[in-house]
């Protein structure tokens, strides 16, 4: 008798080599798919940077907020999506549609799915590894109104091992 089928012992062989060909390879998914928020999390930055600059050339050299004055924001602010906190946003709508939220692929990261901006001053000490700074004001993204630069509020290290904050 001619039988055509697979041994139970040969499926079994079959099922061990494709779960450690799994064991490898679903690692190094998860590893690219926080990679790629990484990436864009980094483009939503230069983003910012990139409309801060057009307003900054707009507004011949003056940063956003930074005609508020130093008694103003003295320590931090909270610009949510509509502005509350200060008396307009200064990106949106003129030159973005909206703020891009935070996502980092990190699990457990503060600020993750946020697109808050908080307002501060340059030089101000700033704990980059919590939801709130020392005012209790919470913030995915950080702008230096007195300078310019942009943040992000997160002391996570990305997947090159260099701090999120310093990009």
């Amino acid at each position: 008798m001619n039988k055509k089928a697979f041994t139970l012992v040969e499926l079994m062989i079959v099922m061990v080599i494709i779960s450690l060909l799994a064991s490898v390879a679903i690692p190094k998914f998860a590893d690219i798919a926080k990679a790629a928020k990484q990436a864009t999390a980094k483009h939503n930055l230069g983003v910012l940077k990139s409309v801060t600059s057009i307003y900054y050339s707009s507004n011949n050299g003056i940063w956003p907020y930074e005609t508020y004055g130093k008694s103003n924001i003295d320590d931090y602010k909270l610009l949510t999506q509509t502005g509350h906190s200060l008396d307009s946003n200064a990106w949106v709508p003129t030159y973005m549609t909206k703020i891009p939220e935070f996502e980092s692929g990190i699990p457990d990261a503060p600020n993750e799915g946020e697109n808050n901006i908080i307002i501060a001053k340059n030089g101000k000490t700033f704990d980059y590894d919590s939801r709130l700074t020392a005012s209790g004001v919470a913030g995915a993204w950080v702008f230096l109104y007195d300078t310019g630069q942009w943040y992000i509020n997160c002391n996570a290290t990305d997947t090159q091992g260099t701090g999120i904050h310093t990009w």
